[in-house]
C-alpha cells in the first residue's frame, strides 16, 4: 500500500485518493461547462500542495502566465503544467492565483508567491507531470473533473 508523505489536500470539491503510482484528485461538482476562473485555482492550490506536503508559500513575488488550448481538458493540463515549469526552473511556488478566461481558449493567470524553501515551505512529493490518462472533464450537472497527477 502507498502510505502518502504528506497529509490529504482537502477543499470544499476536492477528495483525494492515492493510488500506487499517482495521486488522484477528483474535483466535483464545481465545473461546469467551461471552468469559472474563480475555481481555476483550486487544481493548482492541490498541485502547491502536494509538493510542499500541505503549505502554501506567502505571496513575495507576482508573475503571471498565459496558456492557449483548443479543449477545456488541454486547458487545463497546460495550465498546471506551466505552474510545474515554474518551480522545476526556479523554484516558484503559488501561494495564490487569479485566472481570467477568454472565450477563445485562452487564459491569463496572476500568481503570488515565492521561491521554495524546503526548510520553512517543507517538501511533500514530486509532481513530475499533469498526466492526460483518465483525465475527466464533466460539463454535468453535477460537474466533474479528475486530474492524475504523475508523481
Amino acid at each position: 500500500m502507498f502510505p502518502p508523505r504528506f497529509p490529504p489536500v482537502f477543499f470544499p470539491c476536492i477528495s483525494p485518493v492515492f493510488p500506487p503510482v499517482s495521486s488522484l484528485l477528483k474535483f466535483s461538482p464545481c465545473f461546469p461547462l467551461f471552468f469559472p476562473p474563480r475555481l481555476l485555482p483550486l487544481p493548482a492550490r492541490a498541485v502547491v500542495e502536494v509538493v510542499t506536503g500541505g503549505a502554501l508559500p506567502a505571496a513575495l513575488e507576482e508573475r503571471t502566465l498565459a496558456v492557449e488550448a483548443g479543449t477545456r481538458e488541454q486547458l487545463l493540463v497546460r495550465f498546471l503544467s506551466r505552474l510545474l515549469v515554474e518551480f522545476d526552473g526556479d523554484g516558484f511556488l503559488p501561494g495564490t492565483a487569479e485566472v481570467t478566461l477568454a472565450a477563445d481558449g485562452r487564459l491569463a493567470a496572476t500568481l503570488r508567491g515565492a521561491a521554495w524553501d524546503a526548510e520553512r515551505d517543507g517538501y511533500g512529493v514530486e509532481v513530475k507531470a499533469i498526466s492526460y490518462h483518465e483525465l475527466q472533464v464533466e460539463p454535468g450537472p453535477p460537474a466533474q473533473l479528475r486530474v492524475i497527477l504523475d508523481l
